[in-house]
């Protein structure tokens, strides 16, 4: 047998995350082969009454408690912000992402960032895809029964297949 084909295929593991100060959604993806799995995920809820710095920093706890180096082969994939009209909402976003990618960074974590057209474009067919059409995509793209139940954690599982497709090279399934 030759030992190339008697390799065991590459496990890497994408911590997806949907970066909001109120509701940060997570996903972890597993990539091995040409299997991508998604193992978990869930919500960071802050409370609105705390000062941002607080809430950023509960955001970066809680997600240093769910996925714990070292962990071999690990991506952090994170949305970027969407400049819009609400600047100071694009702010609070970027100073959470900030607060991530440095966490990340920290504990060894290589990082990727991905803008909402493009998760849109990979996920949705298009970069103009609405939620419905982008929970679709997931849905299929992980061969998932249904629909996850939450759009904080379908944003976040959409950004990891963004991650797999764009930076580790995942052929989408026909």
């Amino acid at each position: 047998m030759n030992p190339v084909e008697a390799a065991e295929p590459v496990t890497t593991y994408i911590f997806a995350v949907d970066p909001g100060i109120a509701n940060c959604g997570w996903a972890i993806l597993r990539l091995q082969g040409v299997d991508l799995q998604l193992l978990d995920s869930g919500i960071i809820t802050t409370d609105k009454l705390m000062l941002r710095h607080l809430r950023t920093a509960q955001i970066v706890r809680e997600l240093g408690g769910i996925l714990r180096p070292p962990v071999k082969k690990v991506w952090l994939a994170i949305e970027d912000v969407a400049w819009s009209r609400n600047v100071s909402s694009a702010l609070t976003t970027a100073a959470v992402i900030g607060a991530v990618e440095a966490w990340a960074v920290a504990a060894g974590i290589d990082c990727m960032a991905f803008g909402p057209t493009e998760v849109k474009r990979v996920v949705g067919g298009s970069g103009r895809s609405d939620k419905a059409r982008v929970a679709n995509g997931v849905r299929r793209m992980l061969s998932l029964d249904g629909p996850v139940d939450n759009e904080h954690k379908t944003d976040a599982a959409a950004i990891g297949i963004t991650c797999a497709v764009m930076a580790l090279g995942y052929k989408l399934p026909a």
